[in-house]
């Protein structure tokens, strides 16, 4: 959660320094069905603007963890991440092009 990298900086500086890739999980750990489009996607600029000043760098996966319908399109509609892992449907990543145009899904595994 993008907050979290705020409120911790020296595990996230100990993240950056070793070099871990680390994908935005949100801004908030809330559940996104019961919230609206134009909020949610608020809350994934800031979870963008959140962790790029909390890493020096944009993310470049998402994992939002709690989902509406709109979450996947909104990602999409972004543009700047080369995957999500909001899919449990699989093991293996595996490519999309349910919004006109081909995007990575790199299954969250339990």
């Amino acid at each position: 959660v993008s907050m979290a990298l705020g409120r911790n900086p020296e595990a996230t500086r100990a993240m950056v320094d070793a070099d871990w890739e680390i994908a935005s999980h949100g801004y908030r750990w809330i559940d996104y069905q019961r919230h609206s489009e134009a909020e949610e996607r608020k809350h994934i600029e800031t979870a963008i603007q959140q962790h790029t000043a909390a890493t020096g760098s944009r993310p470049l996966g998402f994992y939002q963890g709690r989902v509406s319908t709109n979450t996947r399109r909104l990602v999409c509609e972004e543009g700047g991440f080369l995957y999500d892992s909001d899919s449990y449907a699989d093991d293996l990543p595996y490519w999309t092009r349910q919004f006109d145009k081909p995007h990575l899904i790199i299954p969250y595994t339990l």
